[in-house]
């Protein structure tokens, strides 16, 4: 595996791109939101495509509001009420979705620029969030480290505190198996390891778990997006498509397997392994009309996002998992997307 740079001059900062590559993958990370710019992998034919969404130039990422590719934090996800109990104090934080906080509220990691490292074939991105941004408690510091392992993106995450605060990190690529300017990600087929869904309100704030059978959400078998897409369900029409968290079974601390989707034409497949209990399912329902990278211009449904994290709204729901992190304590997790290939018929 090689790790490579390129420098991109802004008005009032550098951000670095770093290009690691091995003979299956080559994955492009930029500082600025420790965010994943460019990820190609080959089909069948052995022809490589860019596989993640992406913004038009390396300035968009400065704002990012759809947090295209980017590691987001201190909490991912949505906080109802923009505020949380802890320790019996009551945290304030701002709130950027309706009334909730979302992905960290209006300064969240992903507008912060990485400080980055190359250690042998890891790359790891860091940064601080000072105690009272965003209104979290506590001195954050975190890192996300990207390596490639043969057919493996690995994101190892690790954080600690000088005082008790909640985490929730996670990454925010959306991926289209065909190729970021393939179009809508009907055909694509998906499998989640999950039994039980976050049922949600209409400001996407968890309700109550649900079973999967006999919904929308049932994957625990193979299904084009489409048949859930097309779905009358209020929750998938509320949401206009897919914006929920799935309880990952055996939903421990151990790296399980997550999900897998198939494209048909390309012959490629991702499967996700994760620490994390949770994963949310996302089709970009917002994303409709905006020039990305590449000259290409995306509309409705370009892309799906499977983000592994704890549960959204946990820091106010005492039976969900927890995420608090205590001083002196580590934070860690691990996701890992491996890419492979079916077998022509």
């Amino acid at each position: 595996m090689a790790i490579s740079t390129k420098i991109h001059q802004l008005k009032d900062r550098t951000v670095t791109e770093y290009i690691l590559s091995n003979d299956s993958i080559e994955l492009s990370v930029l500082s600025q939101g420790a965010s994943i710019y460019r990820l190609l992998t080959k089909d069948l034919d052995g022809v490589k495509a860019d596989l993640v969404l992406g913004h038009k130039s390396i300035e968009d990422y400065l704002l990012n509001p759809c947090y295209l590719g980017a590691t987001v934090g201190r909490y991912a996800n949505r906080i109802a009420g923009a505020s949380f109990i802890l320790n019996e104090e009551k945290f304030l934080l701002s709130a950027n979705s309706d009334a909730n906080c979302l992905h960290g509220g209006k300064i969240g990691l992903h507008h912060k620029n990485w400080q980055g490292e190359i250690d042998g074939e890891t790359l790891t991105l860091s940064v601080e969030s000072p105690d009272g941004e965003g209104g979290f408690p506590g001195h954050l510091k975190v890192s996300v480290s990207f390596t490639l392992d043969k057919d493996n993106v690995v994101i190892s995450y690790k954080a600690n505190t000088d005082a008790d605060t909640v985490i929730n990190l996670t990454n925010h690529s959306y991926f289209n198996l065909g190729g970021h300017e393939s179009g809508v990600v009907f055909e694509h087929e998906l499998q989640i390891f999950a039994d039980e869904y976050l049922e949600v309100n209409s400001e996407h704030i968890p309700s109550s778990k649900r079973s999967v059978v006999k919904t929308p959400f049932d994957f625990k078998v193979f299904k084009p997006l489409v048949a859930g897409l097309r779905s009358t369900d209020q929750q998938i029409t509320q949401a206009g498509g897919y914006d929920h968290c799935f309880i990952v079974n055996d939903n421990g601390d151990d790296l399980k397997k997550v999900a897998i989707v198939r494209h048909p034409w390309s012959g490629r497949i991702m499967t996700v392994f994760s620490t994390e209990p949770g994963v949310q399912l996302y089709t970009a329902n917002h994303i409709d009309g905006f020039e990305g990278k590449d000259e290409i211009y995306y509309g409705r449904y370009p892309a799906f996002c499977l983000e592994t994290q704890h549960f959204p709204n946990s820091p106010n729901e005492a039976d969900f998992p927890s995420t608090v992190l205590r001083a002196g304590e580590t934070f860690n997790s691990q996701t890992i997307y491996n890419f492979s290939l079916t077998h022509e018929d």
